[in-house]
């Protein structure tokens, strides 16, 4: 409620996230588990707007079920497709057709091409509003590669997105590896390659969110960080 607050006086927008657990990553693909996840998304949502529904800064749903870049099946993808449906359908009745995001990411393991096939196929009819795109340069050290990776992927998504009606926006990365040996695997990233992905993604995108500022960009969070956000 307090963070809501600050948000409401300092005009922020907030996308409140469902409930998300470790357990996606291995019943991404079972029926059983999508009911379950489901049940206790729909219930996460109203209470939600219960607590938070009466501040002006609410204004939309995130979705924390990550996909990612791997070859679908058309059983999967309409399996899938229902399963956000659910989700965003309950989520928009509540609030009134407040929007809904989702966050994949690709790894490269699947062609764009047959990419923007399966999301576009997924996206359609699944209700949801925003797809921010990881750009996945801090995870998988991408530092040299950032004009490499980025593009054939964000341009597989923008048509995905395009074809479905969805607006495309990044999620950039703010962080790096961190060096071997030290308490921590990742680090604040150096704003020249901050701007760089700014740069490579912007063509593609309508917005840029960031993973992530608390971490990796609050100056209250050590001298790497302080450099960064004044950066």
């Amino acid at each position: 409620s307090v963070l809501m607050e600050y948000a409401d006086l300092n005009g922020m927008r907030v996308f409140v996230g469902l409930a998300a657990d470790e357990g996606w990553w291995r019943g991404w693909n079972d029926p059983d588990y999508l009911r379950r996840a489901g049940d206790t998304c729909v219930q996460t949502a109203a209470e939600a707007w219960k607590r938070y529904g009466k501040h002006r800064s609410f204004a939309g749903w995130y979705l924390p079920h990550e996909l990612w870049d791997i070859p679908f099946t058309p059983e999967q993808i309409a399996r899938l497709r229902g399963f956000y449906r659910r989700m965003s359908d309950e989520c928009k009745r509540l609030s009134d057709g407040k929007p809904v995001a989702i966050a994949p990411f690709f790894t490269g393991l699947v062609q764009p091409k047959r990419v923007a096939e399966h999301y576009g196929r997924l996206l359609e009819g699944a209700g949801v509003d925003i797809v921010m795109l990881q750009d996945g340069v801090g995870a998988r050290g991408w530092d040299a590669q950032v004009e490499e990776k980025l593009p054939p992927y964000f341009a597989a998504f923008r048509e995905a997105c395009v074809a479905a009606g969805v607006e495309l926006w990044s999620d950039l990365e703010c962080f790096q590896k961190a060096p071997e040996g030290g308490t921590t695997l990742f680090e604040p990233a150096r704003i020249e390659r901050v701007l760089e992905q700014l740069a490579v993604a912007s063509p593609y995108v309508r917005r840029v969110v960031t993973f992530d500022w608390f971490h990796y960009m609050s100056p209250s969070r050590g001298e790497p960080a302080r450099r960064l956000w004044e950066g």
